[in-house]
């Protein structure tokens, strides 16, 4: 019954945009609109668009021939988590974490927008809870060791030990210099204590699925991914998605050549184009 209810109020709502479009077209857009505008959480906008540009001058504005085209409002999609993990055997540690959806990096604090480097990978590999095991003590080794050094410190014999390590080769995630193995990212940045120190408010705000990023990474393969990275004794509380404000500002050069940058809306700091495209 419940089904054949939807089935009739979608047909009702679906005639009833047919009939605002014969006789009132301009109403049609107007209630598409409202369909397609919601009201989230998001990060607090501490910088506006002239801010930044004041600011930035020398890198925005260069001559009095660059001309600010356009400046726009845009929100990305982050997951914030809340989770209780094991600091040390004494102690219980419980926080947020705040996630990005668009490149798979966790947020380290909120203030100079730290974020880590190397989860985004490990999400797109499906990397396992053993894989973890050796990412995170190639970590503690500055990125580089040995087979033996992994076979005393994760406590495990040797066959079981060369099925993960070739896993984690076959995924990119490792490579093999010689004896030895170090991990495949440029700047590789994972954190032993999954919290994110945040210093900006949450607030309720109004936008429009265009103003949106498109979410690169699920709610589920994030949470799967903390899972395996942080251990049995990690546990996720609550999870709801919410949005960092952003700017796309567009600048006219003198030969007529547009150059589009993206802003931070709540540090000021300009943001990665692979967080924008997606990438």
């Amino acid at each position: 019954m419940r089904i054949l209810s939807t089935l009739v109020s979608l047909a009702v709502i679906g005639g009833g945009l047919w009939w605002v479009d014969g006789h009132y077209p301009s109403l049609k857009y107007i209630a598409l609109e409202k369909i397609n505008t919601a009201q989230v959480l998001s990060l607090e906008i501490k910088y506006t668009p002239k801010q930044i540009i004041d600011h930035n001058k020398g890198e925005l504005l260069r001559s009095t021939k660059h001309k600010c085209q356009s400046h726009d409002l845009k929100f990305a999609p982050y997951l914030l988590m809340e989770v209780k993990y094991s600091k040390n055997a004494a102690q219980t540690g419980e926080g947020v974490i705040l996630w990005d959806m668009t490149d798979g990096e966790m947020v380290m604090n909120t203030k100079h927008w730290e974020k880590t480097h190397g989860y985004g990978d490990c999400i797109t590999t499906h990397a396992s809870s053993q894989d973890f095991g050796i990412i995170n003590e190639l970590v503690k080794k500055g990125g580089v060791c040995d087979q033996n050094t992994l076979l005393q410190t994760l406590n495990i014999e040797n066959d079981p030990l060369d099925t993960t390590i070739d896993a984690c080769k076959r995924k990119k995630l490792i490579v093999q210099i010689g004896q030895r193995y170090r991990l495949h990212m440029a700047g590789a940045k994972f954190t032993k204590e999954p919290e994110t120190l945040i210093t900006s408010p949450l607030v309720t705000t109004t936008h429009s699925a265009g103003e949106r990023l498109t979410k690169r990474f699920s709610a589920a393969q994030i949470k799967k991914n903390a899972q395996a990275a942080f251990g049995s004794e990690f546990a996720i509380k609550s999870a709801t998605e919410i949005f960092l404000p952003f700017y796309s500002i567009t600048v006219e050069h003198p030969d007529g050549t547009l150059q589009t940058t993206f802003w931070n809306a709540v540090t000021g700091t300009p943001l990665s184009i692979n967080l924008v495209l997606g990438k």
